[in-house]
């Protein structure tokens, strides 16, 4: 993803990354066999497997050069805090909404994430 990220820009990786992602968890909410189970972890590990260590980079791209150790740790403290406070609001959801409507949910969190990337940072780096 690096290459890619480098040459051809940022929106170029986020915006299949996120798609990918979310359409593991909309497989894995309808997931019946092993083959949709296995087919959905392949699309959530590109999707959050590269989404990390992309958005890590992002940050420290458009940080000053000054300011690259303060974008990295406020990067990393606020990743902690949206798995910490995500997982136990998800996790409260599942009496009400069961596993499959969790997974559609958290499909639904990725896909606003999409609208949030461009809205923070996609627009300006795609002029």
């Amino acid at each position: 993803m690096g290459r890619l990220l480098d040459n051809r820009g940022e929106n170029y990786v986020m915006y299949p990354l996120l798609l990918s992602f979310a359409a593991g968890m909309a497989l894995l909410s309808q997931a019946e066999s092993a083959l949709v189970l296995l087919l959905s972890a392949a699309f959530v590990g590109l999707g959050y497997g590269s989404f990390m260590p992309t958005a890590q980079a992002i940050a420290v791209k458009v940080a000053a050069p000054s300011r690259i150790g303060v974008a990295t740790a406020t990067f990393m403290s606020l990743f902690d805090i949206g798995m910490g406070v995500g997982s136990y609001v998800l996790g409260a959801a599942i009496p009400y909404t069961g596993y499959a409507g969790l997974y559609k949910m958290t499909a639904i969190v990725i896909l606003f994430c999409i609208v949030l990337y461009y809205a923070v940072h996609g627009k300006r780096a795609a002029v």
